[in-house]
C-alpha cells in the first residue's frame, strides 16, 4: 500500500512540474528505502505510520552511517510525502510534521556534497525564463565561486563568452574569472533568449535583472537561492555561502 502511495504522490507531483528528474529519483529511491523499513516493522498501510517510527528510522539511518545532509534530504521526502497525504485526507494526521533535520546541518556556510551540488547543477526540466536564469546564477556561484555581491552587480559587458572568463567589481575592486566551455554556451544561451523576457537589451543594465528588469538585491538574490534549492529536493536550506564552498 505504501508503495503505491509513494508512486501516486510522484505522479502528481510530476505532472505540477513541482520537482526535477533528479528530484524525483531521488525522493523515489529515499521513499522505498523508508516503505522496506517500515514494512520491516511490521507497518505497511500509510495510516499505520507515526511519528514514532519515522524517528526510529531516522535513528537506523544515523546508524547505518548515512550523513547529516543524507539525513536532511531523507526527512524532506518525507515531509512532501506524507504532507500530500494529510492534505488529500487518505491519512488523519501528518507524522513528519514535527521531523526535525539534524542540528549539525544548521551551519549556514557548511559546504554542499558532490550529490547535492548534481542536484543544484542539473538543467531544470521544463523550465521557464525565471527557472533558466535562477540555473544560470547557481551555476555561476559553484562552478565559477562567484559572491553574491559580485553576481547581482554583473553587466552583459563584463562577459566575455568567446575567451571564457567575465570581469566582476565589489567594493570598488575587480577581480577576472574564467570558466569552461560548456558555462560559455550556457551564457550565451542566456543573453540570447532568456534574459531578453527581463529586459530589452542594454549594456548599462544588470546581467541578471529580477522580475521587473531592476537590479536585484542581495536579499532578492537569498530568496532565490533558497526556492531554487528547494525546488531541486537538496534536503537543507541552499544559500549563496554553500554554493561557493561546495564539494567539488
Amino acid at each position: 500500500m505504501l508503495l503505491l502511495l509513494i508512486e501516486e504522490y510522484l505522479d502528481n507531483q510530476k505532472i505540477k512540474g513541482k520537482l526535477s528528474k533528479n528530484t524525483e529519483l531521488s525522493y523515489r529511491r529515499d521513499l522505498k528505502k523508508m516503505a522496506e523499513y517500515l514494512e520491516s516493522c511490521g507497518i505497511r498501510e500509510a495510516h499505520r505510520v507515526t511519528a514514532t517510527a519515522l524517528n526510529s528510522y531516522i535513528l537506523y539511518l544515523e546508524k547505518q552511517g548515512a550523513s547529516a545532509s543524507s539525513i536532511a534530504r531523507y526527512i524532506a521526502s518525507m515531509k512532501s510525502f506524507y504532507y500530500y497525504l494529510f492534505k488529500r485526507h487518505r491519512i488523519g494526521e501528518d507524522p513528519a510534521e514535527e521531523l526535525q533535520a539534524p542540528k549539525a546541518e544548521h551551519n549556514g556556510t557548511s559546504p554542499l556534497t558532490k550529490e547535492e551540488l548534481n542536484l543544484l547543477l542539473a538543467p531544470p526540466k521544463d523550465g521557464g525564463a525565471k527557472e533558466q536564469r535562477d540555473h544560470v546564477m547557481v551555476v555561476l556561484m559553484c562552478s565559477v565561486g562567484l559572491k553574491a555581491s559580485e553576481l547581482i552587480l554583473l553587466k552583459p559587458e563584463d562577459l566575455n563568452t568567446k575567451l571564457g572568463y567575465l570581469t566582476c567589481r565589489r567594493d570598488n575592486a575587480r577581480r577576472t574569472v574564467s570558466f569552461d566551455g560548456q558555462t560559455g554556451q550556457l551564457l550565451e544561451h542566456y543573453l540570447e533568449s532568456v534574459r531578453p523576457y527581463f529586459i530589452k537589451d542594454s549594456q548599462d543594465a544588470p546581467l541578471f535583472p529580477n522580475c521587473r528588469g531592476g537590479w536585484m538585491s542581495r536579499q532578492g538574490l537569498w530568496k532565490l537561492v533558497r526556492e531554487y534549492g528547494e525546488r531541486c529536493g537538496a534536503g537543507r536550506e541552499v544559500t549563496p555561502q554553500r554554493l561557493c564552498v561546495g564539494e567539488r
